[in-house]
């Protein structure tokens, strides 16, 4: 069976074919987009009729492509984006008279139990796990053992928001970058809730693939060197400085960087380097797997243990 899931993120929407079988899947196609729908969405404002029209033509891409690929079925999930937007019914009726498609809106638990499923994949060990996924719109903490969710957390902060909220010009002064600290610090008031001693620590989501493949030197992307490649805290805090000491041009020269992700890179640097220093991790893994692949495995492998979510 060949199954496709589009995500509506706030910053990308993104693709993902398989094959599945019984006991796993075979990815065939990936591909990401930045269309941006939940610009100026935070705190219940409005999809605008451009991030609409950009994200509804990508979205017709997508279910071309995945008609190319023969597929049995096409889901389509959404996060941050049409969780706070006010008119985020009409897009998901665009969607539907449009593409016959139906929008399943995930909370933010249940996206960061995918996130976590999809990190971890099918595994039959009780190793524990932290998932850290840093989207545009919202920031994902999940803590379990196996394939086992324990504790999920989904906090309103992403690239995209911290970006809007204090809109830095570049280079970022001092005093900047500390309001965002004190800002996250209100956001993160409770995460030394999660027990993550003996954990193996795994980064997800756009900001943290961006930072692995530039971490790497490398100018074209290749998830084969993107999965399980480890990032230091230190090196986080360096490339943290260095993304806001450098102007929107430099970002943007750098091949490796999209250039739509130019403007929301150092602020999602920033939060995966305050996430770790405030856990006391020394260093995680980056995957390019998340809750795309999870949805797969929860909706067509497994028998989930994460219905609670």
């Amino acid at each position: 069976m060949r199954v496709a899931v589009i995500d509506i993120g706030n910053n990308s929407v993104r693709i993902f074919i398989a094959q599945v079988f019984k006991d796993g899947f075979k990815p065939l196609y990936k591909q990401s987009c930045i269309t941006r729908i939940g610009q100026h969405v935070r705190d219940g404002g409005f999809i605008s009729q451009g991030a609409t029209e950009r994200t509804v033509k990508v979205i017709d891409g997508m279910i071309r492509m995945a008609r190319v690929y023969g597929v049995d079925q096409i889901n389509c999930i959404a996060t941050s984006p049409l969780r706070d937007a006010r008119n985020a019914q009409d897009f998901i009726d665009i969607c539907k008279n449009r593409f016959n498609i139906t929008v399943d809106i995930l909370s933010g638990q249940q996206e960061a139990a995918l996130s976590y499923l999809g990190a971890v994949g099918l595994t039959s060990n009780s190793k524990k796990h932290t998932i850290i996924d840093i989207g545009g719109g919202s920031t994902e903490i999940v803590f379990g053992k196996g394939s086992n969710i324990l504790m999920a957390d989904s906090y309103n902060v992403g690239a995209v928001k911290l970006t809007e909220t204090f809109k830095p010009s570049y280079p970022v002064d001092q005093s900047i970058i500390s309001e965002m600290k004190r800002y996250l610090d209100g956001i993160f008031a409770n995460i030394e809730k999660y027990d993550i001693i003996d954990c193996a620590c795994i980064g997800v989501g756009g900001t943290v693939v961006s930072l692995a493949a530039l971490d790497q030197g490398l100018t074209v992307y290749d998830s084969r060197l993107i999965n399980d490649y480890r990032l230091t805290v230190g090196r986080v805090a360096e490339l943290s400085l260095y993304l806001f000491n450098t102007t929107l041009e430099q970002k943007q020269a750098i091949k490796i960087i999209q250039k739509k992700r130019a403007d929301i890179i150092a602020q999602g640097t920033f939060i995966l380097r305050y996430l770790m220093e405030r856990l006391n991790i020394s260093s995680l893994v980056t995957r390019d797997q998340d809750s795309l692949e999870g949805y797969i495995i929860k909706n067509y492998i497994m028998v989930s243990n994460i219905e609670q979510y």
